[in-house]
């Protein structure tokens, strides 16, 4: 980081970086001094409809309780013999419970849909940010310095 915050951010004034770390994907956002985890998208097949608002989601998907809440979920396919109007229809996830695997839309689809239907749910920036220290100071001074996040570009070598 260090590396990028420099060459990047302070040479060329780029302001966001992704790097991958402990198997996870991350942005930096120099002009903020943080950082946060992005999250992947997912897709696979509901085994279960509760209603026409909940219904379950195969053995893939996420463990994590909320972990699709405020992503958008899209029906991409359907099983054989079923209305076409499935196909496509979007709804944003309002609350996920990952030991069940059981997902809450906003509103009931219409057609319902039914189990094998396929899914896809988008991928999410912006989870849990952390805060980023610039290089030179330790963990123990970044309360003590106000540290402007890029200089003035009087300092910045061309």
């Amino acid at each position: 980081l260090e590396g990028a915050y420099t060459t990047r951010w302070l040479h060329r004034g780029e302001s966001l970086f992704e790097f991958e770390w402990d198997d996870s994907s991350y942005t930096a956002d120099f002009s903020l001094l943080h950082f946060s985890e992005n999250t992947a998208g997912a897709h696979g097949f509901v085994t279960r409809v509760i209603d026409g608002m909940t219904f379950l989601l195969d053995n893939g998907a996420s463990t994590s309780n909320h972990h699709y809440v405020n992503r958008s979920l899209t029906i991409t396919g359907i099983p054989p013999n079923q209305e076409a109007r499935m196909l496509g229809q979007e709804r944003m996830v309002v609350a996920y419970a990952g030991a069940t695997r059981e997902v809450k839309v906003e509103s009931s689809f219409l057609p319902p849909i039914v189990a094998g239907c396929e899914y896809r749910i988008g991928g999410k920036k912006g989870l849990v940010y952390r805060r980023l220290i610039p290089p030179g100071l330790g963990t123990d001074e970044s309360d003590k310095y106000e540290v402007p996040a890029r200089p003035p570009a009087a300092h910045v070598r061309k």
